[in-house]
């Protein structure tokens, strides 16, 4: 029996274990009726993604020493993960004394819950927070937001500012989104 593992695992261990390198265990001989298993761990590497592939060979004789086909059988494992990403969208310029609304806009495009969502606002020099929806905890020049979890699936933040009557050049605002893919 011939284990042909995905590249984007490791093997970790088996009972029994293999009794050639990692992959290969001489099988005994079983009369008919007779089954035999191999419980083998791997662990997914941390930069696997979309589908795993997994092999496993049989060559086998008969009693009387003749060779049959190779048995095969194959397994499909979908690695499952989030992937955040988040975009700014507002207005390009903007006077002195003025209200502007701008949107946060992020994605879970992975096949798995976000964890621990925390997306942090920074408000440049310049403007006054009004508003946003859903609200954010403000402290100081930072708004923020954390939820528990997020699905995959496109989400929006509203965030309206008044734009301070002394403000002059450009205004730098940045936005940024830490997540994790457990508990």
């Amino acid at each position: 029996l011939v284990e042909d593992y995905d590249d984007d695992v490791t093997f970790v261990g088996a009972v029994p274990g293999p009794d050639s390198g990692i992959d290969t265990w001489l099988v005994p001989d079983l009369w008919p009726g007779m089954s035999w298993f191999v419980d083998i761990t791997v662990r997914v590497n941390d930069d696997a993604a979309g589908w795993l592939l997994n092999y496993v060979y049989v060559d086998f004789t008969d009693e009387a020493g003749n060779a049959y086909p190779t048995a095969e059988a194959q397994n499909q494992t979908l690695v499952i993960d989030p992937l955040m990403s988040i975009s700014k969208d507002g207005p390009a310029q903007a006077n002195p004394g003025q209200a502007i609304s701008y949107w946060l806009n992020y994605t879970n495009s992975g096949t798995d819950i976000a964890y621990n969502v925390v997306i942090t606002d920074y408000l440049p020099a310049g403007v006054n927070y009004g508003s946003s929806v859903p609200a954010g905890n403000l402290t100081g020049s930072e708004l923020t937001w954390t939820f528990a979890t997020r699905a995959p699936g496109t989400y929006s933040i509203l965030v309206n500012v008044i734009v301070s009557d002394s403000a002059s050049g450009t205004l730098h605002n940045y936005v940024t989104l830490d997540y994790a893919s457990d508990v």
